[in-house]
């Protein structure tokens, strides 16, 4: 027979011989205590997306905690406007719960007016000439008398008053107080009013204070030195009356002093309770009088 050579190979034959040489390699290794084909880990291209996608949730998420951490306000910053306005009314309700629940406080008790730029609390009903003397200002005057009725004859106790109808001149011991009520008792008109009226008290008042028993104690000197004119324009002849009138053994009357301020008159009336002495006739004439035939 004639011996022919060796046959040759196909490449599937090759890869499959190859294959099985190298698993029995690896078989070797398994049993010389390598690791073994098994034992290396396999890993599939669609669990590492996910594991790449779920890593990269971690991170965003962590960085968004890290950007609230570093908005959120510390301590001693000031709070979020719509957290303020709801604490304010919380407030306010709570307020006017206890404001429900409580009597509102009075008002301060009296009238409150201003004297020379200076307020004070009058009682209700008080005239001004008493508020004005509690206050601090002095208001010269001849016929009032706390104690009797005031009835506003000799005019020197003129004011100004501000009120709703403006300014005007008062006589002080005729008009109450009034709430919100400026007073003024020493302003250049008050001052000229007050001179008028005691250059008309003293036109015909003689001029013997030297040897007049109230010479250096008498209200209307005093006045004439503090509120008068200084000197008189009347140049007329001055009224003269019988003088002295005995009213009883220890009064005497001086109709020619008497300046009509009809304090003695309302004393006999009010205080004294005997109503003997009295104003008779009229204008100029005017003079105060007794009863001859019954004594004072």
């Amino acid at each position: 027979m004639r011996s022919t050579g060796p046959v040759p190979m196909s490449d599937e034959t090759h890869d499959r011989d190859a294959n099985d040489t190298a698993n029995d390699t690896a078989n070797d290794t398994a049993n010389d205590g390598g690791p073994t084909v098994d034992d290396v880990p396999v890993t599939d291209q669609g669990d590492t997306a996910d594991s790449e996608q779920t890593t990269d949730e971690q991170t965003v998420e962590a960085e968004v905690v890290a950007e609230v951490v570093e908005t959120a306000p510390e301590e001693g910053t000031s709070p979020d406007p719509d957290e303020e306005i709801e604490a304010e009314e919380a407030e306010e309700a709570e307020a006017e719960a206890d404001a429900a629940g409580e009597p509102e406080p009075e008002p301060e008790p009296g009238v409150l007016v201003t004297i020379d730029g200076r307020e004070h609390r009058a009682q209700p009903g008080q005239l001004v000439i008493d508020a004005c003397q509690a206050a601090g200002s002095y208001v010269p005057h001849f016929c009032y008398h706390p104690r009797m009725t005031p009835v506003g004859m000799c005019r020197q106790c003129l004011v100004e008053v501000e009120g709703p109808r403006g300014t005007m001149m008062v006589v002080s011991c005729m008009t109450p107080v009034a709430e919100g009520q400026v007073v003024n008792t020493a302003t250049p008109t008050v001052k000229r009013a007050q001179e008028g009226v005691l250059e008309l008290l003293l036109a015909n008042h003689p001029l013997d204070c030297p040897v007049c028993d109230k010479g250096g104690e008498c209200p209307l000197q005093d006045q004439a030195f503090s509120h008068g004119p200084g000197e008189s324009r009347y140049l007329e002849q001055k009224r003269h009356y019988e003088k002295p009138i005995p009213i009883s053994e220890l009064v005497y009357l001086d109709r020619e002093r008497c300046i009509l301020c009809d304090r003695c008159t309302r004393f006999a009336d009010e205080v004294a309770g005997d109503k003997l002495i009295k104003f008779v006739s009229r204008g100029n004439d005017t003079q105060v009088m007794t009863f001859p035939d019954e004594p004072f």
